[in-house]
């Protein structure tokens, strides 16, 4: 990718064509995801930081890895003070337990989808078996997050099993899973699920930015150096979005072996495949203004951060 004369020059190798061009307005362009055996000159990154768009660069299984972002700043010191106030009170647990509630939430209205399509005990026995979990979650009471961070985390954690393994048993065969895996993947839904959530991450990571937070001061998600923990928290309601998309991906058979390849002891996805997965979410994301609804959320909880704070 390069630049003239304020456009971005893309040179791709299409399928059916084989080697194109194709110019892009940057006005057009919200980010640029760079993947591996990409190239960037150094005017078309300064032409995207004129412009605000942020560059990432993502590793072979699909997860930012760094980024190239302008300089103008985006945070502002009362919220990040606030945050930091928030982490280590009361509010963190309401916070955490209100982020992991939505989830559960969404996890039940994919089930709840797929169930209106698909008429199937397992999917009803599923959903109410997510919803006990919902109620166990708005049980817990604490007034730090270091007290009740282990038993939200079981709630959370056999609800995700709950939930994985009905939707693998309702997968044509060759896309059926015995459960999650990551880095590397060892079956297509989980190395699709994968490169989507690192999609998901850059996106959840920019809409904090953009609300004022910091994405390394979390609640749930543990501290550590170089890990964005609060990117970590305020992902998982929106996990579900991914998730029905790469379902029905595999429902429909669209993900072929053509699309991924043997590397190590896992699977990795190939240009194609990462284009087929990269399209599939875009087009929902774009359809039920997903973009918006995260950086929405990433501002509500800017807000309680700060009137907490006060």
């Amino acid at each position: 990718m390069r630049s003239k004369a304020g456009l971005f020059i893309v040179r791709y190798d299409d399928p059916d064509k084989g080697w194109s061009v194709q110019e892009i307005a940057p006005l057009k362009v919200e980010s640029i995801y760079l993947s591996e055996h990409t190239s960037v000159s150094g005017t078309a990154i300064l032409l995207a930081a004129e412009h605000k768009i942020d560059i990432w660069i993502l590793n072979k299984f699909g997860m930012p890895v760094s980024r190239v972002w302008h300089l103008n700043p985006t945070g502002h010191t009362k919220i990040r003070k606030a945050q930091v106030i928030a982490s280590v009170n009361a509010i963190a647990v309401d916070l955490v337990k209100h982020w992991l509630n939505d989830k559960l939430s969404n996890q039940i209205n994919v089930l709840n989808k797929i169930s209106s399509t698909n008429k199937n005990n397992e999917v009803q026995n599923a959903a109410e078996q997510i919803a006990f979990q919902k109620n166990k979650l708005d049980a817990i009471e604490g007034t730090l997050i270091s007290d009740t961070a282990e038993a939200i985390r079981g709630i959370e954690g056999y609800a995700s099993k709950v939930y994985f393994r009905c939707l693998s048993d309702l997968l044509p065969e060759q896309y059926q899973f015995k459960e999650r895996n990551r880095s590397p993947a060892k079956d297509p839904f989980n190395l699709a699920l994968n490169y989507g959530y690192g999609m998901l991450y850059s996106k959840v990571e920019k809409a904090i930015l953009l609300a004022g937070l910091d994405p390394y001061i979390g609640f749930l998600h543990r501290d550590g150096f170089l890990h964005q923990s609060l990117t970590f928290d305020l992902i998982e309601p929106f996990r579900p979005k991914v998730d029905q998309v790469v379902f029905q991906l595999c429902e429909q058979s669209k993900i072929l072996p053509e699309h991924y390849k043997i590397q190590g002891k896992g699977i990795t996805l190939t240009n194609d495949g990462k284009q087929l997965i990269i399209h599939a979410i875009n087009k929902r994301f774009k359809a039920k203004g997903i973009i918006g609804k995260v950086e929405n959320y990433c501002r509500a909880a800017a807000k309680s951060m700060f009137e907490f704070s006060e």
